[in-house]
């Protein structure tokens, strides 16, 4: 078993892969969960978020058009992340940015990553569009439908995700 932990580390398509799946949660994956759950804790209504799901399709479909916002000598999280937050893990950005002159195929899979991932998002929200059902729902008819964001509240403790403030001296674990 370690032999074969040990081949994968040092495989470059896995490598790769590793570097896609953690690029993909710093820019969209983590920067979502954080506004789901401000939202959840704010008590707004999931189906008043037809404009974060629309900024990430579009943050999505920016990183396709040009991959350079999470790779090369210029990505950071100012254009890179969703939010344009600290990345929730600045030692995996990093450690990504060192190994990505060794993975040939970053790039174009990360594009292919990201095209995949719009068509999902494009799928999952479809209510959300200019004239879906959402959209198309009367105030009255959204307050009647009214639901949380996320789905914690049927989770438990073990559905709380706290969210990493780069700023922060102290680390809160009250949320526990």
């Amino acid at each position: 078993m370690e032999e074969n932990l040990w081949n994968a580390l040092h495989c470059t398509a896995t490598l790769t892969q590793f570097a896609v799946l953690a690029l993909y949660g710093q820019a969209v994956s983590h920067p979502y969960m954080c506004e789901i759950h401000s939202a959840s804790e704010k008590k707004i209504n999931m189906l008043d978020l037809g404009p974060l799901h629309n900024k990430v399709y579009f943050h999505i479909q920016c990183i396709i058009g040009d991959s350079i916002f999470l790779v090369g000598p210029n990505a950071s999280y100012h254009a890179g992340a969703m939010d344009g937050q600290e990345w929730q893990s600045p030692e995996a950005f990093t450690a990504i940015q060192k190994l990505a002159p060794s993975l040939p195929l970053l790039k174009p899979l990360l594009v292919a990553f990201f095209e995949g991932a719009a068509q999902t998002w494009k799928h999952f929200t479809s209510e959300f569009a200019p004239r879906g059902l959402i959209d198309e729902a009367t105030q009255q008819e959204c307050d009647l439908a009214w639901m949380f964001p996320t789905n914690d509240i049927n989770e438990g403790a073990l559905g709380i995700i706290p969210c990493y403030d780069a700023s922060a001296t102290t680390v809160d674990i009250n949320w526990i």
